[in-house]
């Protein structure tokens, strides 16, 4: 499944490849190193970064690895390794989508920077034997603003959090003007792939502190069909996620969101179109508040076992 961003509020578009797969001439373009951001300097840690470092238009590589390593960390799941032959793929891309002024994950014989035409060729073509992948990709050399574009939309967000994939890469090309392309492509091989125990239960945002307040604009396929994002935005995400590769089976009875001070609670919806049967992703149906803390509380069966969790995180500015 391909799944499309139609627009975003900051002028940023993006592409989300959903899914995976389980089968097995270039152009001069500037690959941009923001300056390294203050957002440690600062006392802001990592998910704090995202939203800080968005509104100064700097974040570092460094800063978004750690990022995505803290994200799942806190949702119960291993990092990913970063892999110079992923990364290189994933440039490759971003060049692509650079030079054509396109976003998407197809390249085309032909065009300027053309390097496969499918994800999987791309990470072959860099010496990377993929058997399974995914990707993201945004139409800007912003890291900060990209990566919280893809953290804003359900099925860009839960690249982040797939449970197979072992390594990822981070590309970057554009120019000091924030046009350009970000690629994030995450991959495994037949020999490295993560595996959890059967009854691991990711959330997020659990445990997270800070997250940006977040609305989505159009995604394809549509995430709530007939609502218009623009003018009536839909509130943060929380993502549920089982092993999915290991015969597990996830259902939910019953989940609430509430402010975790005053116990008001948030109605949440759950999205159309969900990737596989082993996430579960719901909004609020509103954005959350600022500099708020929220409570998920969320029971059921995970594969024929009852389980009941219970988590915080807390909104930033």
């Amino acid at each position: 499944m391909r799944n499309i961003i139609i627009g975003f509020a900051a002028a940023c578009l993006l592409s989300a490849c959903g899914g995976g797969s389980t089968g097995s001439s270039s152009s001069t373009s500037v690959a941009v190193n923001t300056p390294k951001s203050d957002c440690e300097a600062e006392g802001r840690r990592f998910i704090d970064a995202i939203s800080y470092c968005t509104s100064l238009r700097t974040m570092t590589r460094s800063d978004f690895y750690d990022t995505v390593a803290l994200i799942r960390s806190s949702a119960n799941l291993p990092p990913l390794v970063v892999d110079a032959r992923v990364e290189d793929a994933a440039f490759k891309h971003a060049n692509y989508l650079y030079v054509n002024n396109t976003i998407g994950h197809d390249q085309v014989i032909g065009k300027p920077g053309f390097y496969g035409v499918k994800e999987e060729d791309r990470l072959w073509a860099s010496q990377y034997p993929a058997t399974g992948a995914d990707e993201d990709a945004a139409a800007t050399s912003d890291i900060a603003a990209g990566f919280e574009g893809l953290l804003s939309v359900p099925y860009h967000a839960s690249l982040f959090l797939k449970v197979g994939p072992y390594h990822m890469g981070l590309g970057i090309a554009g120019d000091a003007t924030g046009k350009g392309g970000m690629v994030v492509d995450v991959a495994n091989t037949s020999s490295q792939y993560t595996i959890l125990p059967k009854d691991t239960l990711s959330i997020y945002p659990c445990g997270l502190s800070s997250i940006s307040k977040r609305s989505i604009a159009d995604e394809a396929p549509a995430p709530y069909p007939g609502r218009n994002l623009r003018t009536d935005p839909i509130g943060s995400l929380i993502i549920m996620q089982v092993p999915y590769a290991q015969g597990n089976n996830l259902q939910v009875i019953n989940i609430s969101l509430s402010e975790t001070v005053s116990k008001a609670g948030v109605a949440i919806a759950q999205p159309a179109n969900l990737l596989d049967s082993s996430i579960r992703i719901y909004n609020a149906t509103k954005p959350l508040k600022s500099t708020t803390s929220y409570s998920i509380n969320v029971d059921g069966f995970l594969s024929g076992v009852a389980y009941k969790r219970s988590c915080t995180f807390s909104t930033g500015i």
